[in-house]
């Protein structure tokens, strides 16, 4: 069996990462733009492009804010990203066992920085980042890509956002979605998610009833 991760806010908590990096782009680059949490939250999950198109309707100030965005969140990357609780032994337990590969909206770069610096990059076969990609989730591309190079045979998506439940359905594969990022149970019901998990543990055990 196969089993992709998506990355931010599934086996990174990235959110407190991508937080600060809007915050720090706001203030040098749309100081008189009003915002709050919830606004804060909306640029967890889709892509940057989608996310920046919402400021401006001006295709170079949108690159600009997105060329940014990634030199900023680069640096926090480097320094500050962290695992969620769990995550390394559940990837040490599952690597035994099945296939492993990432699948993210950000571009690889950043993915392998994250990987890297969190040093859990040696228990995936496969490493998907956006600009691998023909178009980005809920696109079922960079699925497709991976069920083609690592084999044919049953897999399953594991993402924190609804994208992720969308990808694994266009994908027509099993979607589990994980409640310790921001997304609910109760919005994963709402876009019938196969399976729901909140800890490490109980996505371990629904693997393996699987498998």
């Amino acid at each position: 069996m196969i089993v992709i991760f998506d990355l931010d806010g599934t086996l990174v908590d990235t959110y407190p990462v991508i937080r600060k990096t809007l915050i720090e782009v706001f203030k040098l680059h749309l100081p008189n733009l009003k915002y709050d949490e919830a606004f804060l939250e909306s640029f967890f999950g889709p892509t940057l492009n989608d996310s920046f198109s919402r400021l401006t309707n001006s295709d170079k100030e949108k690159e600009f804010l997105i060329k940014e965005y990634r030199r900023i969140n680069k640096k926090f990357y480097e320094n500050e990203l962290k695992l969620f609780a769990g995550a390394k032994e559940a990837l040490e337990k599952l690597s035994k066992k099945y296939k492993l590969a990432i699948l993210s909206n950000r571009i690889r770069e950043l993915v392998d920085v994250a990987l890297r610096n969190t040093e859990i990059e040696k228990y995936f076969d496969l490493v998907f980042g956006v600009d691998n990609l023909k178009a980005p989730k809920p696109d079922p591309d960079g699925i497709n890509q991976i069920l083609k190079s690592l084999g044919e045979g049953k897999a399953v998506f594991v993402g924190d956002a609804l994208t992720d439940v969308k990808t694994a359905k266009n994908a027509k594969i099993v979607s589990v979605g994980v409640t310790w990022a921001l997304t609910t149970k109760e919005e994963f019901e709402g876009e019938e998610t196969d399976y729901i998990v909140s800890s490490f543990e109980e996505l371990i055990n629904i693997l393996e009833g699987l498998n």
